[in-house]
């Protein structure tokens, strides 16, 4: 059967493909265009040993080395090309299906693809351009893709992809989780971040901005490449507007957050920036709590100090008396503190104090009844205040406010 197949397909060649003029038989084996054919099928050469068909062309006008056309029927499944191997090979390395495109010297204006596939018009979600799955009950990857500085590595586990070498993704990245290795015996070299990662996110600044066009990146650029694989100037890619950081900024404070890609440009991981704000809210909690510690302890000097206000007039009603929190908290230019006070019988204050304990705005209360003073930003300098409200002597409540720059 396998002889006939191979006297088949030597009579197909020899009948659509005129231009040989040299047909060869011996020892089994069929050659066309092959003086000493050494496969039992070779097209063009002498082939190969170790290969059951050869098919070569030496003709720069026959661009296709093999074509096969399958007129599909009614079984599950129809293929163009089938290839295997045999499962109990011993071969070093076994390969379905090897495919090469490559070109001795560089060129221009050549496209070179390893492998090209087209898949659609099936059924919703299930075209797929390339399948890979793995089987078996050893680790691996079902598709593996390395760059041209490494090669085979060892996978451990079972994926569906493995990548070896930097993956590049023009447009969003859509995933249910990110999961990066971090176990302790994983790393070496172990050292805190340091204490001042405020003052560092202090120095970067977020930006709303838009990428630029190929064509308008001077770096790398050539106006005589071909344009046509690119997306329109006007396509939403380049017109939409994102958030992010500048990488020459990041350099300045935090330069192991920052790479270089192949053509020169800045990367920036945004990932490695969380230990970072970790830190920094660390860092800002201690200053909340000594600023915290510090104001109880100015409002137990302010609550003293009202007491020895107290004078021997006749007391009202006091519990009726009320302080609001000023509106707006934090302010940038001028901010209201509202108050109630139904009776006065000697004097009532508004108090603004510092977190030094000095007092830098007072305000008399001359009227009983509801009322409202305005304190201007531009009379303070940014910072936290404590102001109070004090009648006939007593502190009736104590609140915070924030001026920020």
């Amino acid at each position: 059967m396998k002889n006939l197949l191979i006297s088949c397909l030597a009579l197909l060649a020899i009948c659509s493909i005129p231009s040989f003029s040299q047909v060869k038989y011996t020892s089994g084996k069929f050659g066309i265009g092959a003086t000493i054919p050494l496969s039992p099928f070779s097209l063009g050469s002498t082939g190969y040993s170790d290969c059951t068909a050869s098919i070569y062309s030496s003709n720069s006008s026959i661009y296709r080395g093999l074509r096969v056309h399958h007129l599909p029927n009614d079984d599950d499944y129809n293929f163009g090309i089938i290839s295997s191997i045999g499962y109990n090979s011993n071969s070093w390395k076994i390969a379905g299906i090897y495919s090469a495109a490559y070109r001795e010297t560089n060129t221009n204006s050549i496209y070179t693809y390893g492998i090209r596939a087209y898949a659609g018009r099936g059924h919703d979600g299930l075209n797929y351009g390339v399948m890979g799955k793995l089987v078996g009950d050893r680790d691996g990857a079902g598709i593996f893709g390395c760059d041209s500085q490494n090669a085979e590595v060892y996978v451990i586990g079972d994926f569906a992809g493995y990548f070896r070498g930097d993956v590049k993704m023009e447009d969003d990245l859509y995933v249910l989780g990110s999961i990066n290795p971090s176990d302790k015996n994983l790393k070496k070299d172990i050292r805190l971040l340091g204490h001042d990662n405020i003052s560092k996110l202090n120095q970067l600044n977020g930006i709303i901005y838009k990428l630029k066009h190929p064509t308008e990146l001077s770096k790398n650029w050539n106006s005589e490449s071909d344009t046509t694989n690119y997306l329109p100037l006007d396509h939403p890619k380049y017109t939409k507007d994102r958030i992010g950081l500048i990488a020459q900024e990041v350099q300045e404070v935090y330069p192991e957050l920052v790479g270089e890609d192949n053509e020169g440009y800045l990367t920036l991981n945004y990932t490695n920036l969380i230990p970072a704000l970790i830190e920094a809210i660390k860092e800002q909690q201690i200053e909340i709590t000594a600023l915290s510690n510090q104001v109880n302890s100015i409002s137990g000097e302010v609550k003293k100090s009202s007491s020895d206000l107290q004078t021997d007039s006749p007391s009202s009603d006091l519990s009726q008396s009320e302080l609001f929190q000023n509106i707006p908290n934090p302010f940038y230019e001028n901010t209201i503190i509202k108050y109630s006070v139904p009776e006065i019988n000697s004097y009532a204050m508004i108090n603004v104090y510092d977190l030094q304990g000095s007092q830098v705005i007072s305000f008399n209360v001359a009227q009983s009844g509801d009322g409202e003073i305005m304190i201007p930003g531009s009379e303070l300098n940014p910072g936290i205040f404590i102001y109070n409200l004090i009648v006939d002597g007593t502190e009736i409540a104590s609140r915070r406010m924030v001026l920020v720059d």
